[in-house]
């Protein structure tokens, strides 16, 4: 019960700042399709208020046909083809338009219902065997035992990112995947809230997680598939170990040779985001690396229309400026290991 109790504070939350008559957009939680029911209820309610005003007039008789013109224009050798859609009689009373209109709206508020207790009972069963303290935060809020971050790539493009874990006493894959799958349903029970967990990389809509065992540790790979949502999980990922030096395993190690995050390739990435025009980090990279530059550009704009944060589009911009610094090396044939803050302390 007292998981269902946060879920039914979390929809009273959401429903507090719900209008009924609002337009709903995206993954509707279930707040919303408590708010959506309301709105066809009331709308039922009109029809029948119509329905009683329009009691005792007489039937109308109208045609239900096809699409007459379209059927007109058919033709072959200029002869119009046959058969046409047939033209239903309907005959029925406003009265009686009115009261089916009301059915049919009842059902769909009966549907939106049921949906909403969909989620919430989904949220209760995924989040019953876990402690108190752990529902109000993700695993990833604890932070000091992330080891790694890693993009997950798809050829040129990131698809999300890959977590890994110390090995932490009671930590177990059974465990951090129930936890994960916990906050997931909650977040698809808020619909997909943008400030739920804003530190959590798997409760975005439509992210997918699994949980390995590895030698080196748990690791927790969040794949998105539509594409600014990948961005959305890589940069949460990305956050968690931003303020440390360790954190991304292919960034490790003395820098050789030394680029800076305000040398001059990272400063033509950064422009090109500025500006909007790639042609100032194509510069730096060869043919080979040009294709990768172009996807990641296209992606990352895609977020800055949409209107991210400006923590998130900082860490975007620090991807693309790595993406194109680590390409430029391999144009000469040189390994990336990361930004230096300055080259007087990087060796």
């Amino acid at each position: 019960m007292r998981s269902m109790s946060l879920s039914l504070v979390l929809l009273a939350a959401a429903a507090a700042c719900s209008s009924p008559a609002r337009v709903p957009r995206g993954p509707l939680g279930a707040a919303d399709h408590l708010a959506e029911a309301d709105r066809h209820e009331a709308d039922a309610r009109h029809h029948e208020e119509l329905a009683a005003s329009a009691e005792g007039t007489p039937a109308r008789t109208s045609f239900a046909c096809g699409d007459r013109a379209l059927a007109d224009q058919a033709s072959s050798g200029g002869e119009t083809l046959a058969p046409r859609s047939p033209c239903w009689t309907e005959a029925r009373t406003d009265a009686e338009r009115h009261h089916l209109a009301a059915t049919r709206l009842r059902a769909d508020a009966r549907a939106h219902r049921a949906a909403a207790r969909q989620l919430v009972g989904a949220a209760h069963d995924a989040c019953a065997a876990m402690a108190e303290s752990e529902l109000e935060h993700s695993a990833f809020s604890h932070r000091e035992d992330i080891a790694a971050v890693e993009a997950v790539l798809d050829g040129d493009l990131v698809r999300g990112a890959r977590i890994r874990f110390e090995r932490v006493p009671g930590l177990t894959a059974d465990w951090l995947g129930r936890s994960l799958t916990c906050h997931q349903a909650l977040a698809a029970a808020s619909g997909f809230d943008a400030t739920y967990m804003t530190d959590c990389p798997s409760v975005i809509a439509g992210a997918e997680t699994t949980v390995e065992d590895t030698d080196a540790g748990l690791v927790v790979e969040v794949r998105a598939a539509d594409p600014a949502a990948a961005l959305v999980v890589y940069q949460r990922a990305e956050a968690l170990v931003s303020e440390r030096s360790r954190g991304v395993d292919t960034h490790a190690g003395v820098l050789a040779p030394c680029h800076t995050a305000r040398g001059r390739v990272a400063t033509a990435a950064s422009n090109a985001l500025r500006t909007g025009d790639v042609r100032h980090a194509l510069l730096w990279v060869d043919a080979a690396g040009e294709a990768e530059v172009r996807a990641l550009f296209k992606q990352i704009s895609a977020v800055h229309k949409k209107g991210e944060g400006a923590a998130g589009l900082a860490i975007f911009e620090r991807y693309f400026i790595e993406t194109v610094v680590r390409l430029h090396l391999a144009a000469h044939g040189e390994p990336y290991r990361g930004l230096a803050e300055s080259c007087a302390t990087a060796r």
